[in-house]
């Protein structure tokens, strides 16, 4: 993987882990409800960024659990926007 490539997959894994834990933090903390689109959104750009961290270095079983994790962040996002 050539290095500035191997620098942008970091960043995106890092990304995803800081839109993860703020998602979960200010959740816990009461300052959004699983029906925000803030808290929705860091979820799902969240687990894309891990998953892409994941994929380029192999890690399928961590993938898999991020792509569940956007099929369901993508789920609960379709809920709000349609008002269900």
């Amino acid at each position: 993987m050539l290095r500035r490539h191997r620098a942008y997959v970091e960043a995106f894994g890092w990304y995803g882990v800081i839109a993860v834990v703020l998602a979960y933090a200010m959740h816990n903390v009461g300052v959004w409800t699983a029906r925000d689109i803030p808290y929705v959104f860091l979820n799902i750009s969240g687990g894309v960024g891990l998953m892409i961290d994941n994929w380029m270095h192999k890690a399928y079983q961590s993938m898999s659990v991020n792509i569940v994790w956007i099929i369901v962040g993508s789920y609960a996002f379709w809920n709000i926007v349609a008002g269900t």
